[in-house]
């Protein structure tokens, strides 16, 4: 009888442990499904929260501060150049101010820059040079050689001459 009531308490025993077991396995299973669940909602929280904060997170803090630091010295580089520039531009406005009125011009080409009375005087030697030519080809506008050169010589010229530049 022992040996039966031995083995009946070991039977029920493991019965209830295997029970016990089971109801683990259940709770485990069920609570490793919702941990799962948590931790998908988790994911694309944080997902979320990455796209929205794209350029703040801390993976691209040192790329952050390299862009940062670029510009700030493009900054600082314009304004240098504009200091630069500024500089130069009171320069070339105080010796535009010393250049005598009267005084030669010169381009960058190297051709002198006539004044306005230069320019007039060349002119006026112009028209009377055209002036000659019509009277002579009129004279002579009965020879066949006068009328072709006088055709070549119109007035007003159809090209400026080299000399004309506006002020």
């Amino acid at each position: 009888m022992a040996d039966e009531l031995t083995t009946l308490y070991l039977n029920e025993n493991l019965t209830s442990r295997t029970q016990r077991a089971a109801q683990t396995s259940t709770f485990f299973s069920e609570e490793a499904d919702r941990q799962q669940a948590q931790i998908l909602e988790l994911d694309k929280r944080l997902s979320e929260f990455k796209q929205k904060n794209e350029e703040r997170l801390p993976e691209l803090s040192q790329l952050n501060h390299q862009i940062s630091d670029r510009t700030e010295q493009d900054v600082r580089d314009a304004e240098n150049r504009i200091g630069a520039i500024d500089s130069q531009k009171v320069l070339l406005e105080a010796q535009l101010a010393q250049i005598a009125p009267s005084s030669t011009v010169m381009s960058d080409s190297g051709q002198r820059i006539l004044s306005t009375q230069d320019r007039l005087k060349a002119l006026k030697s112009q028209l009377a040079e055209y002036k000659a030519v019509t009277r002579r080809s009129i004279r002579t506008s009965s020879r066949p050689s006068a009328r072709s050169m006088d055709s070549r010589r119109r007035w007003p010229p159809t090209t400026i001459p080299a000399i004309w530049h506006d002020d």
